[in-house]
């Protein structure tokens, strides 16, 4: 049985071996918003009191294509992604969120693209001069939640930092390194599992919103075992999100030597009249690369070997959850 695996601390040139080609991220995608202008007024055009600017202080401007790079599988190579396996393996991503280290002020909107792919940088208003350095975390699309919580948590996948020597009345571009999926070391920022929203439905989770039955979703859910009392079972409530299992709710179960969990997949429904999708028996995630060596972190490949269990179809669930 072999999987396709994403990264790894062991073995990453192997893992690296297995990624897909890039996939291009539509309509689906990540929409966020943020002021691209220069801040200072005291209204918008909704009529939104703005902050003040006090004389003297200046702005930061963290551009997001100051963030994104290319050349090595860690680093963050573009926003608006974050939800298929395509994605993953080409390292796109949702969304950043930026905090100055040094007065914990966050940057009020998300850093990334809009809806059309145009880039949307953060802004940060009302900064009395000095020097800064700020967090910046990168994110999946969708949030999660464990049990029957409503999804509330964000999913964390990558980090970076920059720096900004602020001047008054003046913006500042702050200077930035791109966000990348490793720390120093080499280690992921998360361990664990994700499946991509490709296992929503037989066309994948963009598609299954936009129909009768994906708008009436209330989480697709991700567990282990597959019956019994739950090791772990992790939803999200964007069917064109993303499902991210920590390794720590799970590892107790995980096969020593194989590294391998059975999984069940579920959609359900908010209607209680409608019965909720779950798979049969059959899907397996095995957390080693193509070489047998361990890896931390696992995109499940929906076209490898047992994944094709994962999917939520009419076939593999032994029912009918997909009114067009």
């Amino acid at each position: 049985m072999r999987h396709s695996v994403r990264i790894g601390t062991t073995a990453l040139g192997l893992a690296l071996a297995t990624l897909t080609a890039w996939a291009t991220f539509g309509a689906s995608g990540c929409v966020v918003t943020s002021d691209t202008t220069d801040s200072g007024t005291t209204g918008d055009d909704t009529g939104t009191p703005q902050p003040e600017t006090s004389p003297g202080n200046g702005s930061i401007r963290i551009k997001s294509t100051s963030l994104v790079g290319t050349g090595t599988a860690e680093i963050v190579t573009g926003f608006g992604g974050g939800s298929t396996y395509a994605d993953l393996t080409a390292s796109k991503i949702a969304y950043a969120k930026a905090v100055v280290n040094e007065t914990s002020a966050a940057f009020p909107a998300i850093i990334g693209v809009d809806a059309a792919g145009a880039a949307v940088d953060g802004v940060l208003t009302n900064v009395v001069p000095g020097t800064y350095s700020m967090l910046v975390k990168g994110y999946l699309r969708g949030v999660v939640g464990d049990l029957d919580v409503t999804p509330d948590t964000a999913i964390l996948i990558a980090q970076t930092t920059c720096s900004a020597v602020v001047a008054a009345d003046t913006e500042t571009i702050a200077t930035c390194t791109p966000l990348s999926l490793t720390d120093a070391a080499g280690n992921t920022y998360i361990k664990g599992i994700i499946f991509p929203s490709d296992f929503v439905g037989p066309s994948g989770g963009a598609a299954y919103a936009l129909t009768t039955s994906g708008k009436d979703m209330d989480v697709w859910r991700a567990r282990t075992p597959t019956s019994g009392a739950a090791a772990a079972s992790v939803t999200d409530s964007d069917p064109a999100g993303v499902i991210f299992i920590d390794e720590a709710k799970f590892k107790s179960t995980e096969s020593t030597s194989a590294r391998e969990t059975a999984w069940s997949i579920s959609i359900e429904p908010k209607s209680a009249s409608v019965n909720a999708c779950t798979t049969a028996p059959g899907c397996k995630v095995t957390r080693k690369n193509a070489a047998g060596d361990a890896l931390d972190l696992v995109f499940v490949d929906p076209t490898s070997g047992d994944h094709a269990n994962c999917i939520v179809t009419a076939a593999t669930t032994g029912g009918n959850c997909f009114q067009p």
